[in-house]
């Protein structure tokens, strides 16, 4: 983070640097390098702030795209844990409803009545 925050300042010194080998080695007048020095640097002290604000605009959308994703995963997760909750809870118990059979109880109670009549 602190290197986006030097990006202008490091831009401005090199291209001065640059241009200072440059204009000696072409043997030019000191005013003249000095005057191009000045010039280069304002020109990428600004192509650096642009540089700087559009990576730190890029870094911003990249946090904010993971936070959302991260959210959608939470719902998600929190959603497939309910299914799971609920399911076993609404069990049907006419799956096949077959109004043919008709349910006859045991003749337990006749058959103790019975018992009960012998003695």
């Amino acid at each position: 983070m602190r290197y986006l925050q030097k990006l202008p300042l490091m831009f401005a010194l090199a291209a001065a640097f640059l241009i200072g080998i440059i204009g000696s080695i072409r043997q030019n007048s000191q005013k003249t390098v000095l005057a191009q020095m000045v010039m280069v640097m304002v020109l990428f002290f600004f192509i650096g702030l642009f540089a700087r604000a559009t990576l730190l605009n890029i870094k911003e959308q990249h946090e904010k795209r993971e936070k959302e994703q991260e959210e959608i995963e939470k719902q998600q997760e929190l959603e497939q844990n309910k299914e799971s909750e609920s399911l076993g809870k609404n069990i049907d118990f006419a799956a096949g409803d077959m109004d043919d059979d008709v349910f006859e109880p045991l003749p337990v109670s006749e058959f103790i009545q019975k018992q009960l009549k012998r003695e």
